[in-house]
Formats: C-alpha cells, structure tokens, sequence
C-alpha cells in the first residue's frame, strides 16, 4: 500500500480477514493505511516523521520487536512486529524464553478507543515484511541495535 515514492517499513495481511495494513514513509510524512487487500486504503492516517509515537528494538531475550503509534480523535493504532533473534544473539546473562518461531505472534495490530482496547489483529506470519533499518535511519536515531537482515524461518 505504499506509493512508489515510499519506503516501506511494515506490512502485513491480517489473519482471518482479507484485510493489510501497512507503514509507510517518505523524508517527512510517516502513513498508516489499512484496508483490503489489494484494494485502496479504507484508513489512511499520517504523522510527521520527527512526531511519530516509535518504539525501535525493544527486546526481551530472544524476542525483538518495534512499536509504531498512530491517532486518529479518540482512536488509538498500535503496531507491533517483531521477531526471534538466534539464541546465540542472546546474552549469556539474560533468561532467554523457550520459544521457537512458530510458537509467537510477530505482528499485531491493537486498536483503542478512549485508552480501551477493542480490537486486537494478527498478522499472518507467512507475509510480514518489516524494514527496520531504513525507519531507524531516517529517523536519525542513534545508538539503537539493528537487526537485519530479518528472513521468515522456512518451515512456516
């Protein structure tokens, strides 16, 4: 759902809806669109970029993941992806949980109204696309760890 012009940061279908959302950004304007696949966006929200509610790599063990926020009056849109990094990425100090890639959900969608959750989407793992370098670069953020390159496992 991103213009040519774009750079892609997420995308996803959403399990049992034949519906995407997607992350886009441009050298100012950050967009959220939601909608049916292949189809034009039924949603579409904006944010400058050096205003964007963004959480880049957070991580608890062997799970890392981003959050992205967007507002719309009293509604309230949170991206997350994320993903297992190997366990050899994993300190040797920190619990690591004991989880394989297809035991977690690795992107969602959660919507809000008035600060309370009423929607909760999946994406379907097989279709994630997530650039997380090129966001963190144009947001000029320093000092923060990037994990590339992310590959869905083969066995999903």
């Amino acid at each position: 759902m991103c213009a040519p012009e774009e750079n892609l940061y997420l995308s996803c279908e959403l399990r049992d809806w034949n519906t995407e959302v997607s992350v886009c950004f441009d050298d100012d304007t950050t967009y959220y669109r939601y909608g049916e696949v292949n189809k034009q966006p039924q949603l579409e929200l904006s944010e400058p970029l050096d205003k964007l509610d963004y959480v880049p790599s957070t991580r608890n063990g062997q799970f890392v993941w981003d959050e992205v926020e967007f507002r719309n009056a009293q509604y309230r849109y949170r991206i997350t992806m994320g993903f297992l990094i190997p366990w050899e990425d994993v300190p040797k100090e920190e619990f690591a949980p004991a989880a394989r890639f297809g035991d977690t959900t690795f992107g969602e969608i959660s919507v809000s109204q008035n600060d309370k959750i009423i929607s909760e989407l999946q994406c379907r793992f097989e279709n994630i696309e997530f650039n997380q370098k090129r966001m963190i670069e144009m947001m000029q953020i320093e000092n923060v760890r990037i994990w590339e390159p992310w590959v869905p496992p083969d066995d999903q």
